[in-house]
């Protein structure tokens, strides 16, 4: 399968080219400047298109923003906030979890989305393990965790997680690992928030390699779910949601 290429400064849509920049990045409100829109607005054609999915992506909420839908895909990163937080979101599951499973990063297993606005999402948590507590802990107690790079491979059996982009300011803080022993939950999407504060309002910033979230898979025993490469994320959304809609919109 084709790996996502950052080269790559535009793409092809039903005889349309776009630059990247036009669908793939919405762009954090750095200032509280009224006519900031994000960049799929900018263009009529999507917008028509994507706007009734979207969350607002405008919407700042504390230090971090809200993944539009069409961003959110499996191997991606997000932040799960804390339980007093998102409390009208929670079922039965969650909402007898104790506080300290939230506000920690969470890896995307699979979003089910079933209508605009309308979709879960099946997580594993993350966490970050100190150096004393890391010192501390024997094998049995490894095999609950799958560090993510920068961290240092796993003592026992030698993975390490890698990021699709892992340049500066990208990449994960250091000793983060993937939970196993935590094993899987699931969400209303809209509860979760992009992984780092000013982050721009997009799922897919920081995304796993597919060899790598095939890993996590594996080490929960569970089937990988079908692979979009990165770039082809909004052109996938939108030919599954309203292919009949984006067949005319782009005729021509």
């Amino acid at each position: 399968m084709r790996q996502f290429d950052p080269r790559i400064t535009s793409i092809s849509f039903c005889g349309k080219k776009f630059a990247r920049n036009q669908v793939m990045d919405t762009p954090t409100s750095a200032s509280n400047i009224d006519t900031w829109r994000p960049s799929w607005e900018r263009e009529p054609q999507i917008n028509d298109l994507l706007r009734p999915y979207s969350t607002a992506a405008v919407v700042y909420d504390g230090n971090r923003l809200r993944p539009e839908l069409w961003d959110i895909c499996n191997g991606c990163i997000l932040w799960l906030p804390p339980k007093a937080d998102i409390s009208n979101y929670l079922d039965s599951s969650l909402s007898d979890q104790d506080p300290g499973f939230f506000n920690h990063p969470i890896l995307v297993l699979n979003i089910d989305i079933t209508g605009p606005r309308n979709a879960t999402v099946q997580f594993a948590t993350m966490t970050r393990l100190g150096n004393r507590f890391r010192e501390r802990m024997d094998a049995s107690q490894w095999d609950a965790y799958i560090p993510v790079s920068p961290a240092s491979p796993h003592p026992n059996s030698g993975l390490l997680l890698r990021l699709e982009n892992e340049k500066p300011k990208r990449g994960m803080v250091d000793n983060c690992y993937v939970s196993i022993r935590e094993g899987v939950s699931s969400l209303d999407y809209r509860a979760l928030r992009c992984y780092s504060a000013a982050q721009k309002a997009d799922g897919y910033r920081h995304r796993l390699k597919e060899e790598s979230f095939d890993q996590v898979m594996r080490e929960l025993g569970r089937s990988p779910s079908a692979w979009i490469e990165t770039a082809a994320l909004w052109e996938e959304f939108l030919q599954k949601r309203v292919p009949a809609q984006t067949e005319k919109a782009f005729d021509g």
